[in-house]
């Protein structure tokens, strides 16, 4: 996967958070979850970002908690456990920020499936060839304060699809300036910032976050695994070479 993270002016508007993460492996073992991806809008003031930045730290460790579980059982995983710290928030009484968060979690695996879930109004767009799709019109059977994540949404890519995620407002004034329609066509992220430095000044005036993830094939990554019996040898062994070098030059 190759990724783009893009904020227009984020210091226009002091009422509302915007911020977008990626996640990626760190271990073999987690190779075979992929990365995991987070779109947040927070329309609250800041002291509800210790609230909000809890909450994203429950869903990275779960997600890479027991990578043996497989990408799918990890996703819903992260759902149970976020739906758990908003139930002792509401207990706690302290749910209000939830009615200002909008807030989109996907995985995507190496073999291109995703698993999505959201909160409230961020647009949601796969691109396929010349055509555009959203996704992850999700039905809530509960009220924001009582369950956030109420349901999944599980599907495959294909190789060259994109990801596009980013707020209402945005997504509207991109629209506006016929930008979308460039962004469809695009190649990599190369091609996204030679757009957006060519459309600077009309730019100037938008406002949001912007996510996008071109499909495909990853790199194999290779992790080394050194066992703490050598890990100690190689400590000593460097302790004794800098005690060398100090004594070389202070006697």
């Amino acid at each position: 996967m190759e990724n783009f993270i893009f904020y227009f002016n984020p210091k226009k508007r002091r009422d509302i958070i915007l911020k977008s993460f990626c996640y990626s492996p760190s271990s073999k073992k987690e190779c075979e979850l992929g990365n995991l991806y987070l779109v947040i809008a927070l329309n609250k003031p800041r002291k509800d970002y210790d609230n909000l930045s809890e909450l994203l730290e429950i869903i990275k460790n779960e997600y890479y908690h027991l990578p043996e579980r497989g990408a799918e059982i990890s996703f819903k995983g992260v759902l149970e456990k976020s739906n758990d710290f908003l139930r002792k928030e509401r207990e706690q009484q302290n749910d209000k920020w939830l009615e200002g968060l909008s807030l989109s979690i996907f995985s995507l695996t190496n073999d291109f499936f995703i698993y999505f879930s959201q909160k409230n109004g961020l647009k949601n767009i796969l691109i396929r060839g010349e055509e555009l799709f959203e996704i992850g019109e999700i039905e809530e059977s509960e009220s924001p304060t009582q369950k956030m994540f109420s349901n999944m949404v599980k599907g495959k890519l294909v190789e060259r699809d994109k990801m596009l995620v980013l707020n209402q407002e945005l997504f509207i004034r991109l629209r506006e300036e016929s930008l979308l329609g460039e962004i469809k066509d695009l190649g990599s992220p190369r091609e996204l910032k030679r757009i957006f430095k060519n459309e600077k000044e009309t730019l100037k005036e938008f406002f949001g976050v912007l996510l996008l993830i071109f499909i495909k094939k990853e790199k194999r990554k290779i992790y080394l695994k050194i066992p703490e019996s050598v890990k100690k040898v190689l400590i000593l062994i460097l302790i004794l070479v800098i005690l060398s070098i100090l004594g070389h030059y202070l006697f």
